[in-house]
């Protein structure tokens, strides 16, 4: 599949079609962080390989932060929902991709960094009581009806 080609990069043109293609990329990215999920890293691969020589730095920074969010600490942390995360995740995501390393005309990139300050353990590890080491255990998630019914999914375990 050649998303660059006809009659949609005509339409668009093919920098406002990767950008958007980057930035579908990222959201998905941070719906899935943390999770490895094997369809978003093979989006990602694909889209990494189509992004060639002649688009910009910015695609290329957009492609490995997706990549890095869905391996976000190895699979052992997620993105908060607090306000100050998703303040952080607003700066460090902004959708307008610099065109090489330094370009700071309209976003600082250091700025790209601060994803960190959203990031949280999300990993349940039974532990044994006796010997302090990690164990198999049957666990059992139960979720409490309230109204309005809102899912609340798994990924959404807090560690205490």
């Amino acid at each position: 599949m050649n998303y660059l080609s006809a009659p949609n990069a005509s339409v668009t043109g093919p920098y406002n079609l990767e950008t958007c293609l980057s930035v579908v990329l990222l959201s998905l990215a941070m719906v899935m962080a943390g999770s490895g999920n094997l369809k978003v890293l093979q989006l990602c691969r694909f889209l990494h390989m189509k992004t060639g020589g002649e688009m910009n730095y910015g695609f290329h920074l957009a492609h490995h932060m997706a990549l890095g969010l869905l391996f976000l600490g190895g699979g052992r942390y997620s993105l908060s929902t607090s306000n100050s995360s998703i303040a952080a995740l607003l700066c460090a995501l902004y959708p307008h991709f610099p065109a090489h390393s330094t370009d700071n005309r309209y976003h600082l990139q250091a700025l790209r960094h601060l994803y960190v300050l959203a990031a949280e353990p999300r990993l349940l590890v039974p532990v044994d009581v006796d010997t302090n080491t990690p164990c198999y255990a049957l666990i059992e998630v139960t979720y409490k009806v309230t109204l309005p019914v809102v899912f609340v999914g798994l990924i959404i375990l807090k560690a205490f």
